[in-house]
């Protein structure tokens, strides 16, 4: 089982374990956490997972629903395996002339 707080990554995504996901996030039935700007590759939820992402405002949420594993996919990166429960998700950053910039991935 996780334990809040816990930690995941893949790539320039981070996973950390939330107690739920906030109330007036968005379904967004697509699944898509991220799309490389550098090589066209998607980080998403694995297709025909009974997971599903959420937002709100600029903030994203996976719920891992199916028996408590959600599979995150990327075709440069292992799979990453979400335990029970609602994750957040952050898209890592770097300073840039003096502001921050995703990482492109």
């Amino acid at each position: 089982m996780s334990k809040l707080g816990e930690q995941r990554r893949q790539g320039d995504v981070y996973f950390t374990k939330v107690a739920e996901v906030p109330e007036g996030a968005k379904l967004d039935e697509k699944g898509v956490i991220a799309e490389g700007e550098v090589t066209g590759h998607l980080h998403q939820i694995k297709p025909g997972s009974k997971s599903e992402l959420f937002i709100l405002n600029e903030d994203m949420f996976v719920e891992a629903k199916d028996e408590g594993v959600c599979e995150v996919i990327h075709p440069e990166h292992n799979t990453v395996h979400l335990g029970p429960g609602s994750w957040k998700v952050t898209r890592q950053r770097e300073f840039i002339s003096q502001s921050w910039a995703r990482v492109a991935d």
